[in-house]
């Protein structure tokens, strides 16, 4: 089950690994830090709203279409799947810990390898 293999990478990586992002170009976020800004609260809010629960009406209506979800076991196995998706605490140890896993990724084949993986990371 899902559930289990994050519980799983949390134990080797020390975090579970990030479902969810905002991706933006470098020479956008330089050039456009008020947009970023922006991007980020609206972002942050999301998560907020999600960790509390305030999204289950929308994702109930929402969860066949968006994730082909329909027994009621499945939908709440995905909501409680969608709150765990996003972390709470960001800062380096997140960051090396999010690379670790990308990494992996890398080695086994899945990823492409992109460089320095700490290029990923808007801070």
């Amino acid at each position: 089950m899902l559930l289990d293999f994050d519980i799983e990478l949390k134990q080797i990586f020390r975090a579970p690994p990030l479902k969810s992002t905002v991706g933006m170009l470098k020479e956008t976020v330089e050039k456009q830090p008020a947009l970023v800004k922006a991007i980020r609260g609206a972002y942050v809010d999301a998560i907020k709203v999600i960790k509390a629960g305030q999204d289950e009406d929308y994702f109930k209506t929402k969860s066949k279409e968006l994730f082909n979800l329909s027994t009621p076991e499945e939908i709440a196995a995905g909501i409680k799947q969608n709150r765990l998706n996003y972390a709470d605490i960001w800062g380096d140890a997140f960051f090396q810990s999010q690379n670790k896993i990308l990494q992996s990724g890398i080695s086994l084949g899945l990823l492409p390898n992109i460089g320095n993986l700490n290029d990923l990371w808007v801070k």
